[in-house]
């Protein structure tokens, strides 16, 4: 039995004349795009039509387009038959109630939609005065749909195409549809360079990543060869290859920081440190830079920052490295460098400030200082060098640690940068507070110099931990203080040399001193005898405090053992020999029983074969085995015969926290990126002595 045919109840004449009259209102002001969608809305409201597109004609290169449809195009064709085409050559209505019945109809032209089609409607639009052609509106009726057109659906779209017309400047449309070919070839062209630029950055990575390798070994015996050597000459040769082997290391770190950035990959890890401990490393080390250079630098470490903070340490310390390195590059000898660590207890926020009388920087540079690759001039580069990353680097980390950075400057009047992070304090976090004992002693600092800023410094720690002290200067005769009675002198520099039989009748009567030295390296004021003691810069109030208690309160610092691992047994297993050989030597320097192996299965053999092993070094990409399988199969051995777990460091030249991540999860106790420095690895066996 055929299937019965419904056809749609049509709309009666005075409510399709409402419809015409509301499309003036509907198409005024809108553009190409939105009289489409207006116009296939009234098609499928007012016709069963569930599919509607406008066409226009391009005449020029004599194609239809549909602007909305990934700018689709139908070339006028005209010795094929065709629905569109037949009303093209007509400038009339097409009407095919079952294509499949048609002569007409061409399934691969008029079908580029690409659905299954029942029944077809063409209406064209034409010039009201010249009758040319501009588009056409095309609808149809889809499969297993009951409802078909009828000879009303046509008059109503005509008379809509006639409504149209006006509004449609096909000058305009061809141009805007032009404009959107050529984003879309813009847009295939930036896919594709995009995808290229991937490819040659994970190779640079890669390669860069190899380089870390051999820097390791370069670094590592330089510094064992620095700490052996006698010879004056040798050492500043010495001296001058780890500066250049530093500088690699930095170009390095930036290459591949910006990598992160660029691919999003940049993370930070938040944990619990102190900060007195973790930047003090930072400033130490760029505050003898600055003295080489002939920089006077000057910290202030706020005595109300919490003990304990809560942020990603390694990342301040990159911004603080970076911050520190611009201001001595582009500040001459002479001039100063200002550091200060303030803490905002209300908003519980962090700020880091450093400023220099350097070069500066013009306004007109300012506003793209943080962006990558960027410096002041070209001429910046060449004298002062650098890739101009760190800034843009600087800029990414404070974001993703909560803050932001900042910058004020003038040119030739030096630079102020400093960036706030939020602390992340817990509720009750302990601060930096005075033995209740310290307030029956009595302080003097004494200066025969007008000004002496780490004097003051120094003063100022004192009344914000709220210690008794008093303040003399030039003013003041030293010798009377011979004649008064205090518990403490705090005396600068030049007065350790200049009154030096005063200072020793102060000791002689019981007093303590504390002499402030700026000479870190040579403690050329020994013979002084007595309850004496030296502070160097950088000053940190934790620092002053505990010079304050070894004096006054007889609470001795004891020094670590140089020999802390002496005797532990320790496995370094690396496939690279030069690092075996760099390991193995500083590590016989602390006393320990060192096993290397170059090949990893003959680390797992031999660790299985041994009563205890206590540390072992174990790097991330060998032949063989890869270092998180050998840490795993470490620690499934020691459950497996429940023998006391070693401790692990794993050793590697990506620094990005998934490797950290995967180290982890398989067993490892720490995580060292390459190339590793003396330093960092006696803090790491001290860290895991001590666990």
């Amino acid at each position: 039995m055929p299937k019965d045919i419904y056809i749609k109840e049509s709309i009666t004449q005075e409510y399709f004349d409402e419809i015409l009259d509301s499309i003036d209102t509907k198409l005024a002001d809108k553009d190409t795009t939105e009289l489409c969608e207006v116009v296939k809305s009234i098609v499928k409201y007012i016709t069963p039509a569930k599919e509607a597109y406008v066409l226009f004609l391009d005449s020029k290169n004599m194609e239809f387009f549909i602007p909305s449809s990934h700018y689709r195009t139908i070339p006028v064709n005209s010795n094929i038959s065709s629905a569109i085409i037949e009303s093209y050559k007509s400038k009339d209505a097409i009407l095919i109630n079952g294509i499949e019945d048609s002569d007409i109809y061409n399934r691969q032209y008029d079908n580029f939609l690409g659905k299954n089609i029942k029944d077809l409607l063409i209406v064209p639009i034409l010039n009201s005065d010249s009758l040319d052609f501009k588009g056409l509106i095309f609808s149809v009726i889809l499969e297993d749909d009951i409802n078909q057109y009828i000879e009303d659906d046509i008059k109503y779209l005509k008379e809509i195409s006639k409504r149209i017309e006006k509004y449609i400047d096909i000058d305009r449309v061809l141009k805007a549809n032009s404009l959107k070919k050529n984003l879309k070839k813009c847009t295939d062209s930036y896919k594709l360079l995009e995808d290229r630029y991937k490819k040659e950055q994970l190779y640079t990575s890669s390669l860069i990543h190899d380089i870390r390798t051999p820097m390791n070994g370069i670094i590592g015996f330089l510094e064992l060869l620095k700490a052996k050597e006698d010879d004056a000459t040798k050492i500043d040769y010495i001296k001058s290859a780890l500066q250049s082997s530093e500088d690699i290391i930095i170009l390095i770190n930036d290459a591949l920081d910006m990598a992160k950035i660029v691919n999003g990959k940049m993370s930070v890890e938040q944990i619990d440190f102190s900060p007195f401990e973790k930047f003090y490393d930072s400033i130490k080390i760029f505050f003898s830079m600055a003295r080489k250079k002939g920089i006077y630098s000057f910290i202030y470490f706020d005595p109300k920052i919490p003990k304990i903070i809560h942020s990603d340490f390694h990342r301040i310390k990159q911004i603080i490295n970076n911050l520190l390195s611009n201001a001595i590059k582009f500040t001459p000898p002479d001039g100063k460098i200002f550091i200060d660590f303030i803490y905002d207890k209300s908003s519980d926020k962090l700020t880091i400030s450093v400023r220099d009388n350097g070069i500066g920087i013009s306004k007109e540079s300012q506003k793209d200082i943080f962006s990558a690759y960027i410096q002041e001039s070209s001429s910046t580069s060449r004298e002062h060098g650098g890739t101009g990353l760190g800034l843009s680097i600087s800029k990414e980390l404070a974001n993703l640690l909560g803050g932001d950075i900042f910058l004020e400057s003038e040119k030739n009047r030096g630079s102020r940068f400093y960036f706030k992070i939020p602390c992340n304090t817990s509720e009750n976090t302990p601060i930096l507070e005075k033995d209740s004992s310290l307030d029956k002693f009595s302080i003097t600092l004494y200066t025969s110099e007008k000004d002496n800023i780490e004097l003051n410094l120094i003063k100022r720690y004192l009344d914000e931990l709220s210690i008794d002290s008093r303040y003399i200067d030039s003013s003041f005769d030293i010798d009377k203080l011979l004649l008064e009675e205090f518990s403490l002198l705090i005396v600068s520099e030049s007065d350790t040399h200049l009154h030096e039989e005063t200072i020793q009748l102060i000791l002689d009567r019981g007093s303590s001193v504390l002499m402030l030295d700026r000479d870190i390296l040579d403690n050329k004021y020994n013979w002084y005898s007595g309850k004496v003691s030296r502070i160097t810069p950088p000053l940190l109030p934790n620092i002053l405090y505990n010079k304050l208690e070894e004096l006054l309160l007889d609470k001795k610092v004891l020094k670590e053992d140089d020999y802390f691992i002496k005797d532990k047994s320790i496995f370094v297993i690396d496939d690279n020999k030069i690092n075996l050989k760099f390991m193995r030597e500083i590590l016989k320097r602390y006393g320990a029983k060192v096993s290397i192996f170059a090949d990893p299965r003959e680390g797992v053999k031999s660790f299985k074969n041994s009563d205890k092993v206590d540390i072992l070094f174990i790097d991330k990409n060998m032949p063989f085995i890869q270092g998180d399988k050998v840490i795993k199969t470490i620690r499934k051995f020691e459950k497996l015969y429940k023998k006391s777990p070693s401790k692990i460091v794993a050793l590697t030249g990506d620094s990005n926290d998934s490797t950290k991540e995967l180290f982890i999860d398989v067993g490892a106790n720490l995580v060292l990126n390459k190339p590793v420095h003396i330093n960092q690895l006696e803090e790491a066996l001290r860290t895991l002595i001590s666990q």
